[in-house]
């Protein structure tokens, strides 16, 4: 190319260099279309278009580090020292627990679910008598029931397919940037693949589904972002380096994330989620005629996936039958709850009016409450001193509001003898 956009560079004066793989007995230290972009954003869950487009917030409660999806749409985030599996409408389905237990464990980071959506790979480390300890673990996304060994060493899983992740940032001089496990592996096997010392090491990496592309945060404190096309065999031959963006919005670049079919990368700087497009790499290294703009401000954490964004929620109550009023106080409201996620809270509430009428004071009270679940019914129950003094009324009028995990609906009703 005669002119190469500002912040796309080459390592050193030739276009192509070679890397440099490290000795196999060295690598291991003996200790030990409708795709979407799930991101992080103000400590919640969000999916969006791949143009920053129909930005959908999954969940509201906050608490969020970092998320990940399978390529059936299954969603992992971290949270505190758990991770929870969630729907794409924003159900938390599971809370799976890690090894992070205690205050010498720190974690889990950045979890990585699998592309069948049944394992999760996640990023620790432990200090113990003033050292530090990295590594991956590995747990079923039903249950959180760990699967195989703690893997020390490295960190940053990327999966390649349903069985082996790439893991990257060398644990010191003598070991490999990057190595290939097997969730199943020993902690004392892989195979190390190679390093990149002309670029400071490189470490964070995301692998094309087809292993043909791979990209990693590198520099010694995060500066650049290299590109790389495989040649040969995965996880013997030396990958190809083709070039690097540099400059980052301030100063780091962090979690690149390819699309699903390799033409594009999306990767965090200091001020939201950049997307930018991959050249072939059929025929050889060649430059992108473009660089990436920003298109999620604000975002963290990008993982692309094959699934679709929900539409907007467009959330309601409704009675889910004819209920009198007396059913409905003895055997609970039943309500039908549209578009609102599971775990919201819904209150029955009457006026002053109608609580002095029934001797329950001078003021609104909440006469029933209840809490939506997977199915779209969701039952009130009249507390008991409330069921007890109703029921002498001939008519009940009712305010009933849903409220929480990021939505709000209502619905006036009276409930008659």
């Amino acid at each position: 190319m005669s002119s190469l956009p500002s912040r796309l560079r080459l390592f050193g004066p030739i276009a192509l260099l070679l890397l440099i793989l490290v000795a196999v007995s060295l690598a291991i230290p003996r200790s030990a279309s409708a795709d979407s972009v799930v991101y992080v954003k103000g400590g919640d869950v969000w999916l969006a278009e791949p143009d920053g487009g129909g930005q959908f917030r999954v969940t509201s409660t906050g608490g969020y580090s970092y998320a990940s999806q399978s390529e059936n749409g299954v969603i992992v985030a971290a949270k505190e020292n758990r991770i929870h599996r969630i729907s794409r409408g924003g159900t938390v389905e599971a809370e799976l627990p890690t090894i992070v237990q205690s205050s010498d464990w720190h974690g889990p980071f950045e979890p990585q679910i699998s592309p069948d959506g049944k394992t999760v790979a996640y990023e620790f480390y432990r200090t113990y008598g003033g050292d530090i300890t990295r590594g991956t673990a590995y747990i079923d996304a039903r249950d959180g029931s760990v699967v195989g060994e703690l893997q020390t060493g490295w960190s940053f899983p990327a999966w390649i397919d349903n069985d082996r992740t790439m893991q990257s940032g060398s644990p010191n001089a003598l070991a490999a940037d990057v190595i290939i496990r097997g969730k199943n592996e020993p902690n004392n096997q892989g195979t190390p693949w190679f390093t990149h010392p002309d670029a400071g090491g490189v470490r964070d990496g995301d692998i094309t589904r087809t292993g043909d592309k791979l990209a990693f945060v590198a520099g010694d404190s995060d500066q650049f972002l290299t590109v790389y096309r495989r040649i040969g065999e995965l996880g013997v031959d030396v990958p190809e380096y083709c070039y690097h963006y540099g400059e980052a919005t301030g100063g780091k670049f962090r979690s690149p994330s390819f699309s699903p079919d390799g033409s594009s990368l999306a990767w965090e700087e200091g001020d939201g989620i950049y997307i930018g497009p991959i050249p072939d790499f059929a025929g050889g290294c060649s430059m992108p005629e473009i660089e990436g703009p920003l298109v999620i401000p604000g975002g963290t954490f990008p993982d692309w996936g094959p699934g679709d964004v929900p539409a907007p929620r467009n959330p309601s109550l409704a009675p889910a039958r004819r209920q009198k009023l007396r059913a409905a106080l003895k055997g609970g409201l039943l309500l039908r709850a549209t578009d609102i996620p599971a775990g919201t809270k819904v209150t029955a509430a009457i006026t002053k009016a109608t609580a002095r009428k029934a001797g329950l004071g001078r003021k609104p009270v909440t006469v029933a409450r209840g809490t939506t679940g997977t199915s779209s019914t969701v039952r009130l129950a009249f507390t008991k001193s409330a069921a007890r003094k109703l029921a002498k009324l001939r008519g009940v009028p009712l305010k009933v509001t849903a409220a929480g995990n990021g939505v709000r609906a209502g619905l006036g009703l009276t409930l008659r003898r």
